[in-house]
């Protein structure tokens, strides 16, 4: 296993900056990009997940990494919902779909687990921490 040293070494951030492309990529030309509001929209969303775990990530404490990886998760659900919608309006070939809407499955299911791993973390401080007080506290009372 090797060390993270920066965000852009969490598979999280490079799905979510992957995905990011692959939006501005599938939005410039065709139908989409007549929907200048959609865009926008759908720019925006998927533009946010990877910025915040790069952010998160910098903070160095499980607890605020946990805060952006939140913000992340909610963004990549907007951005599925913004996906679902073009597809509804046939704004692409519906393998253009597939591909996009399965990559931010995957970015959106990955970064949850690194969530899920961050909030582990910080229940194993907060044991480790709880079990320090009541040794100090035992020790006092001797």
């Amino acid at each position: 296993m090797s060390t993270v040293r920066s965000p852009q070494d969490l598979i999280a951030w490079q799905l979510c900056e992957e995905l990011a492309d692959l939006v501005v990529e599938i939005t410039a030309t065709g139908p989409a990009a007549r929907d200048r509001d959609f865009c926008d929209q759908v720019r925006r969303s998927s533009r946010g997940p990877g910025p915040n775990i790069a952010e998160g990530f910098g903070r160095q404490t499980p607890r605020e990494f946990a805060r952006y990886l939140r913000t992340a998760v909610g963004s990549l659900l907007e951005t599925s919902t913004w996906l679902q919608r073009g597809d509804r309006q046939r704004y692409w070939k519906p393998e253009t779909y597939a591909r996009v809407k399965s990559l931010c499955d995957r970015a959106l299911d990955i970064t949850r687990k690194l969530l899920a791993s961050k909030l582990r973390q910080i229940k194993q401080q907060e044991q480790m921490e709880a079990a320090r007080r009541q040794r100090s506290g035992t020790k006092r009372l001797s």
